[in-house]
């Protein structure tokens, strides 16, 4: 054979040799890590103690265990999920911490971005019901889940793009139920934030999600630890966490709701006991001194959990060993969201009633620019609060240059019947009914009957109606007859009542969806009636009409219209009637009012106010003089602590006032207040006499309830010793 073919064979064989040599060592690593056990993390609901999962996750990294797959149920879920795209315990933790989970899942609109026009027709009603045509009808859920939304699709801003949660960094899938035939079902595609969405949502409080079709709650209800779809995605080895509460003892079902919770528990009692026979390592955190609405404990839960982990490390590390599991080894922070994005297009899918015009305007974004996280979220947040939408919720995709903003929006009912309920031991009890409809007279009108029933009856036809919803001049336009007594007192004792009947009918134009300033004027005419009710003989029943013009301007930027923390209340007002255009009255009436909420910090706020107010002219109607006392501002009257309701009243007043709130617990206040002020009719150096000064404080400690607030306050001053008021539920 020719020497040249013998050296190419042998030159051959050689390099045959060396491959065999170095590529056989990464095939038989490749072959181990095919047999190498898959370890399935499965993370249970629970509510609040849900938490408890982070403190686990904590301890099974620092134990170098690497997860290969997750399933979890709601709170589970949740954290489960954000694992799953990167995010490590601590982030987590942080997350956790700093959220305020209360106002997370009460999904209220923020008072400050409300429209004007809103803000009076918010925080109303006790509930809400959507009429169907011939039927008024329960609602879904008391809550939206709106910022609980917002939440979740801005923290997962990196997987927005994953429509198979199989792609994520570490494998996932949640479970949800069908709340048509109660089965449940299992979210491994989609929109990562929406599938998270409907496997927290608690039937009742939250609104269900429509997922391809169905109507979507809580998975916790047929199964709270799913271990079988672990096992299904290729899971080996089981590790489950259950923090869901055991049923009720003899003892400890003493109640109807009791009773009623321990009965709807059994199935998934019983779904929790199967699933864990499929789990090889279970750990069940000690959290009986918790419950699931326990949000304000978030740092004590997680520590439950990192204890249970530690406990269990011995047995954890003997599987690891055993078994040769895997050791942790992914990417350490890499999932936090961007601090900006480009945005190259906005689409708006879900309108039929409201135009896309409205939209983008509110909005106030437009393609080809770069916008932050936070800033995205507080443009989504002015169309919510818009009041047209049930929901708004976006979804970044991947496009050409950029992502695509995609909006997503889910009208409200256009009608809707709401209901008020309040109680004031001054006033008793008085209850509200009313229609809104929406849309009826074009794109962003509202046309609203109110029906007031109690020692104050009302009814009042109301109509709004602009070009758009960014800020801009609107029109209103009202029909109200309203029926209150006025009391009149001598030395602190009521002495006299009447009964003022006002028929009125007013025309608005000005600024009222701006939000946070109304500016305009109008037209209103009236007739009235006063009758004495308790009353010395002799004194003559009063009727009359008249209109009046009035310009107005009132400033809100209160963040909350019960407790307020921060921002102002400012109303400046100016009335004129002229006998020489209708009626017999002439006078003038101008009120300023300023009232402001500064935080100290996340607990304890400062407040102040100021008022001052004059009515001058001729046969002015006696339910256009001022009126102080109370502590609520009602029909004509402005409160004043230490006094009874309208004991002091007068063509002029003046006064100031300072105080203080603190938030105990979450939505539990103690507050204090002190005011100095006068009414009379006398001149303003009179006024200003310090013996015709009026003073007084008032502490009170209250209640923010889902249904409303709840405020008992004691007082006392230079009028009365000791006074007492109880108040239940809105203003209305």
């Amino acid at each position: 054979m020719n020497n040249k073919y013998i050296d190419l064979i042998k030159k051959l064989t050689a390099l045959v040799t060396l491959a065999y040599v170095f590529l056989l060592p990464p095939v038989l690593n490749a072959q181990e890590a095919q047999h190498q056990p898959k370890v399935g993390l499965v993370l249970s609901g629970g509510g609040a103690k849900g938490f408890a999962h982070i403190g686990v996750l904590q301890v099974l990294e620092e134990a170098g265990l690497k997860i290969d797959y997750i399933t979890g149920t709601s709170m589970g879920a949740f954290v489960g999920a954000l694992y799953s795209i990167g995010y490590t315990p601590g982030q987590i933790k942080e997350i956790a911490i700093g959220q305020n989970w209360m106002d997370l899942f009460l999904g209220q609109a923020s008072r400050r971005l409300l429209p004007m026009v809103e803000k009076d027709q918010a925080d109303r009603f006790m509930a809400i019901f959507p009429i169907k045509p011939g039927r008024v009808e329960m609602p879904y859920g008391l809550i939206s889940g709106q910022n609980l939304q917002a939440l979740l699709t801005r923290l997962t801003w990196p997987a927005h793009q994953v429509n198979d949660f199989i792609k994520l960094t570490i494998p996932f899938c949640c479970l949800a139920t069908n709340l048509e035939n109660g089965q449940r079902v299992v979210l491994n595609r989609g929109f990562l934030p929406e599938a998270l969405r409907a496997s927290m949502s608690i039937p009742t409080v939250f609104r269900p999600v429509e997922i391809d079709g169905q109507l979507l709650v809580d998975g916790g209800l047929v199964d709270n630890l799913p271990a079988d779809e672990a096992l299904k995605m290729g899971a080996d080895i089981i590790i489950g966490v259950d923090v869901s509460s055991a049923l009720r003892s003899r003892e400890q079902i003493n109640s109807l709701l009791n009773v009623l919770d321990q009965t709807m528990s059994f199935q998934t009692y019983a779904s929790v006991q199967e699933q864990r026979k499929l789990c090889n390592l279970l750990l069940v955190p000690d959290l009986s001194e918790y419950t699931p609405a326990d949000f304000n404990q978030v740092e004590d839960l997680i520590k439950k959990g990192e204890q249970a982990a530690r406990e269990a490390l011995p047995e954890l590390k003997k599987l690891i060993d055993s078994m040769g599991l895997g050791k942790i080894n992914r990417p350490i922070n890499n999932s936090a969201p961007p601090e900006s994005i480009f945005i190259c297009n906005i689409e708006v899918e879900g309108l039929s009633r409201v135009s896309k015009k409205s939209v983008l305007s509110e909005l106030a974004l437009k393609p080809h620019c770069w916008i932050s996280s936070h800033n995205l979220a507080l443009a989504i947040d002015k169309v919510y609060n818009t009041q047209f939408f049930e929901g708004v919720s976006y979804r970044l995709e991947p496009s050409q240059g950029g992502v695509c903003l995609r909006v997503k929006v889910v009208e409200k009912d256009h009608q809707i019947l709401g209901l008020g309920l309040r109680y004031d031991s001054n006033t008793n009890a008085e209850i509200l009914f009313s229609l809104n409809f929406r849309n009826l007279l074009g794109h962003s009108s509202q046309l609203a009957a109110d029906l007031r029933l109690g020692d104050s009856p009302e009814l009042k036809l109301s109509e709004f109606i602009h070009p758009g919803l960014g800020p801009g001049l609107g029109e209103r336009v009202s029909l109200c007859i309203v029926k209150y007594p006025v009391f009149l007192y001598r030395e602190g004792q009521r002495w006299a009542s009447f009964n003022y009947t006002i028929g009125s009918g007013d025309i608005f134009l000005g600024t009222i969806y701006s939000k946070s300033m109304e500016v305009g004027g109008g037209i209103r005419m009236e007739y009235f009636e006063k009758k004495p009710d308790i009353a010395p003989m002799g004194i003559p029943e009063i009727s009359g009409r008249h209109l009046t013009l009035m310009v107005s301007l009132n400033m809100d930027t209160y963040d909350r219209s019960e407790f307020p923390t921060r921002g102002h209340k400012v109303i400046l007002s100016h009335r004129m009637a002229n006998r020489e255009i209708a009626g017999r009255a002439d006078f003038f009436k101008k009120l300023g009012q300023w009232q402001g909420c500064f935080p100290l910090n996340k607990k304890l706020s400062f407040n102040g106010n100021m008022f001052w107010g004059n009515v001058s002219g001729l046969d002015i109607p006696e339910h256009y003089r001022f009126y102080l006392g109370g502590l609520d501002q009602r029909q004509g009257v402005i409160p004043m602590a230490g006094l009874k309701p309208m004991e002091l009243d007068g063509n002029n007043i003046m006064g100031l006032g300072i105080g203080a709130q603190y938030e105990a617990f979450p939505n539990r206040f103690v507050t204090g207040s002190w005011n100095i002020g006068k009414a009379g009719d006398g001149y303003w150096r009179d006024q200003l006499d310090r013996h015709n000064l009026v003073s007084g404080i008032a502490l009170g400690l209250g209640i923010l309830s889902p249904v409303g607030p709840i405020k008992i306050d004691v007082m006392g001053g230079s009028h009365h010793t000791l006074l007492a008021n109880l108040r239940l539920g809105y203003n209305f």
